[in-house]
C-alpha cells in the first residue's frame, strides 16, 4: 500500500501542474490555478485515476475504507507539495469570494468522493459477495458521520497552530482519526461513507460560516489579520480531502477493533 501510495502522489505531482497557483507560492486549489479550473481538474483527474485505480482494488478484496485510505493519502501527498493557504489570500479581492469559492470547489470534492465510494462499494460487493446485508442503517450510518464531524472538527481546530502544511496535515488527521474511533465504536454501522465524507462537510460548512459571519471585506481583513480567523478556516479543500478523509478512514478501521 505504500508502494501505491508513493508512487500515486509522484504521478499527481509530476502532471499535475495545471493546478498549482500562478508563481506557485500558495496551495493548491482549482479556483486558483494557473492553468484555468478547467485544465486544472481534468489534470487532477486524469493524474489521479492510478490512486483510484489502486483503491478501487483494494476496495476489492480488503475493506472499502482501506481504498479510501489509498486514495486519500495519495492525493495528501499532493496537497503537501503545494503549500498553505496564505498565497491564496493575500492575492484575493475581494478577500470574502475566495471563501464562496472555496464552498464550490468542496462540493465537487464531495461528488468526486460519493462516486468513488459507490464504485469501491459495488466492486467490494461484488467480489465478497455479500451473503447477508450489512447491519448499518441509513440513520446509523448519518449518525456516525455527525459525530465523527463534531469530534473531527473540535479536535482538528484546536491542534492547528498555523497554516503549514505539516500542521494542517497532522491537524486534520489526528482529529478525524480521532472522530472515526469515537462514531465507529458508539455507532453499530458498518457503512464507512459518513465517516469519508464528514471532513468534507465540515469544510463546507466552515467556509459558509466564514462568509457569512462578517457582512464586509474590511471586517474580514481584520479579522485575519489580528490572528482571529484561524484553524479550520485556514485549510485548503484539497487537506479535507486528503488528510482529513484519511484519518476518518483510519478511525474507521481503529474503532471497529475497539468494538471487536
Amino acid at each position: 500500500m505504500l508502494v501505491a501510495i508513493t508512487f500515486c502522489g509522484l504521478i499527481l505531482i509530476w502532471g499535475g501542474s495545471p493546478a498549482l497557483p500562478e508563481g506557485g507560492w500558495s496551495g493548491i486549489s482549482v479556483m486558483d490555478a494557473q492553468g484555468g479550473i478547467l485544465a486544472a481538474s481534468l489534470a487532477l483527474t486524469v493524474c489521479a485515476l492510478p490512486a483510484l485505480l489502486a483503491a478501487l482494488g483494494i476496495s476489492m478484496w480488503a475493506c472499502v475504507a482501506t481504498g479510501a485510505f489509498t486514495l486519500a493519502a495519495s492525493l495528501g501527498v499532493f496537497a503537501w507539495y503545494g503549500g498553505p493557504i496564505d498565497g491564496l489570500l493575500f492575492r484575493a479581492n475581494p478577500l470574502k469570494q475566495v471563501f464562496i469559492d472555496l464552498a464550490i470547489e468542496t462540493l465537487g470534492w464531495i461528488f468526486l468522493w460519493s462516486v468513488m465510494m459507490l464504485l469501491a462499494g459495488i466492486l467490494h460487493n461484488a467480489v465478497r459477495k455479500p451473503t447477508a446485508r450489512p447491519h448499518g442503517s441509513v440513520g446509523g450510518t448519518l449518525s456516525a458521520g455527525a459525530i465523527c464531524a463534531v469530534v473531527g472538527a473540535v479536535t482538528a481546530n484546536l491542534l492547528a497552530k498555523s497554516t503549514d502544511p505539516g500542521q494542517v496535515v497532522g491537524a486534520l488527521t489526528l482529529g478525524f482519526m480521532l472522530g472515526g474511533m469515537v462514531a465507529r465504536s458508539s455507532v453499530p454501522s458498518t457503512r464507512p461513507w459518513g465517516l469519508i465524507l464528514s471532513p468534507l462537510v465540515v469544510a463546507l460548512g466552515t467556509y459558509l460560516a466564514v462568509w457569512m459571519s462578517f457582512t464586509s471585506d474590511i471586517m474580514l481583513e481584520r479579522s485575519w489579520f489580528e490572528g482571529r480567523l484561524t484553524g479550520l478556516a485556514l485549510m485548503l479543500p484539497i487537506y479535507y480531502a486528503s488528510a482529513g478523509v484519511a484519518g476518518a478512514a483510519m478511525g474507521f478501521g481503529l474503532g471497529r477493533k475497539v468494538r471487536t
